[in-house]
């Protein structure tokens, strides 16, 4: 016997560990279980209540209520079966709605989601009545999705379901597809910080100013318009003081036209676009504006003042065809020149080359994204404009339309522009065609600065192998796939 041999205690696996039978989700705590069933609709996790008596009325204690209808027959049936089926599949859903929210026993809801497709003018009491249910148990967060099976009447509206008087909602996302928006003369939305509105009809010029002046907490606005009601043509939008809190305010004037007046000197977020029509207008008094997304004919651009403290910009033209809108797009690119990021088209770059013009100088620019590779020449009028930069990423290489066209820079073009002064260079849809090849060869042979090179998309062992033989100009350079 050896001396000072001390034996190890051997810790044994009880077999039931190992077991395919043993019920080990049921043993969880009870709120890690509600929020695993807050992932999928309330309708699927009900169907949990047939597990065991653990799980009976375990979906009735998940914070939010996420109930979905969607209803579609091919079957070769007459109309009016398929009338009948829908009311009754609809209307049981509907009742469903009603029984989750009485189960709950008065306990106040986190999120109540609703989405319905396929909407008929004889649902809507019955939409309207189970909204205003739910509201009646203290929503946080409320939203809402209707796509309509015929034109809609103005027999729904946020209003009639009680949505403009519910205090203690936090969050409302409203996609009602071309119902009026009707607002009371009286909003109180005392703990509102996020409010979106997606294709809803104006019914006056006065409606978003009534809406707001109830929201004194709004951080966050979205208002997403579709076509007038009442014969208006074209109808002026006014976001005025509307919340010192507000900072981000989303704007989608794409399918009507209108003047937008923009006035805030907390807001510090925009997105607007105005499609492409050339009569929109958007006037801009923001100072203290750090980011800007601007889709949008650049004629009816306004800024009251250059906002100094803006940081990124991401600009997108419809169509450039004369000199004219090449000096508005000049002129909106001047007033972004403050920018550290910048997102723009291939188009713009291109559009401005051919009539003679480049960016202005953008001084503090240090990451450019482009939506595809511009032209050499493009390219070599960009090269003064963008003295400092250091990261160049690109959506793709080349577009759909105009992949059989494109031209590849010489190695020789590339060293006498930015390219060779860039750190990072990133291509996020790199599709293995022979151009793209060409193009990343190039550029790691140009980037005499160059540290990352970050390639995207679905790239093959072989196509790893290849991009790995490139030399490069730069020996710290990496290479990311």
């Amino acid at each position: 016997m050896m001396l000072g041999y001390r034996q190890k205690a051997v810790k044994t696996i009880p077999d039931d560990v190992y077991a395919t039978d043993v019920d080990r989700i049921s043993n969880l705590p009870e709120h890690l279980l509600c929020h695993i069933l807050s992932f999928i609709p309330t309708k699927e996790a009900a169907v949990t209540s047939v597990l065991s008596r653990r799980w009976r009325y375990l979906f009735t204690l998940i914070p939010d209520i996420d109930l979905r209808f969607n209803f579609y027959d091919s079957s070769g049936e007459n109309i009016e079966y398929k009338k009948n089926a829908y009311f009754r599949r609809f209307f049981s859903f509907i009742s469903f709605g009603y029984r989750v929210i009485l189960c709950r026993n008065v306990r106040s809801i986190r999120k109540f989601r609703l989405s319905i497709q396929r909407v008929h003018d004889y649902c809507l009491p019955g939409i309207q009545a189970l909204l205003s249910t739910a509201l009646l148990s203290k929503v946080q967060e409320l939203e809402i999705h209707l796509e309509y099976k015929y034109d809609p009447t103005n027999s729904l509206s946020p209003a009639g379901a009680g949505v403009f008087m519910c205090r203690t909602l936090t969050s409302v996302k409203l996609g009602w597809p071309d119902v009026d928006l009707i607002v009371p003369d009286s909003v109180c939305l005392p703990n509102l910080k996020l409010l979106h509105f997606d294709r809803l009809r104006l019914v006056d010029k006065d409606t978003i100013k009534r809406l707001v002046q109830g929201c004194p907490l709004l951080e966050e606005l979205k208002l997403g318009f579709t076509r007038f009601t009442y014969g208006f043509r074209h109808i002026i939008v006014e976001v005025v003081d509307i919340s010192g809190s507000l900072r981000k305010l989303i704007l989608d004037c794409s399918r009507a036209e209108y003047t937008v007046v923009v006035k805030s000197n907390s807001l510090e977020n925009l997105e607007y676009d105005g499609g492409c029509f050339r009569n929109s207008i958007i006037c801009i008094n923001a100072p203290n504006l750090k980011s800007l997304a601007f889709h949008a004919d650049p004629y009816g651009a306004n800024f009251i003042q250059s906002p100094k403290s803006l940081v990124s910009a991401k600009i997108k033209i419809p169509w450039i065809d004369d000199e004219a809108t090449c000096q508005h797009v000049f002129k909106l690119f001047n007033t972004v020149q403050s920018v550290k990021s910048l997102e723009l088209t291939k188009y713009s770059l291109e559009a401005l080359a051919d009539f003679g013009l480049s960016l202005p100088t953008f001084n503090n620019l240090i990451r450019l994204k482009i939506d595809a590779m511009p032209s050499c020449y493009a390219l070599s009028k960009l090269n003064e404009s963008v003295p400092r930069i250091e990261e160049l990423v690109l959506h793709q290489v080349a577009q759909d339309d105009d992949f059989f066209d494109f031209e590849c820079p010489s190695s020789e073009v590339l060293q006498m522009c930015f390219i060779k002064h860039l750190k990072v260079i990133q291509i996020n849809r790199f599709s293995e065609d022979e151009y793209e090849f060409e193009l990343v060869e190039c550029l790691l042979q140009s980037g005499e600065a160059l540290k990352k090179m970050i390639i995207g998309g679905f790239v093959k062992p072989s196509g790893h192998a290849r991009i790995w033989s490139f030399k490069r100009c730069s020996q710290e350079c990496q290479i990311v796939l």
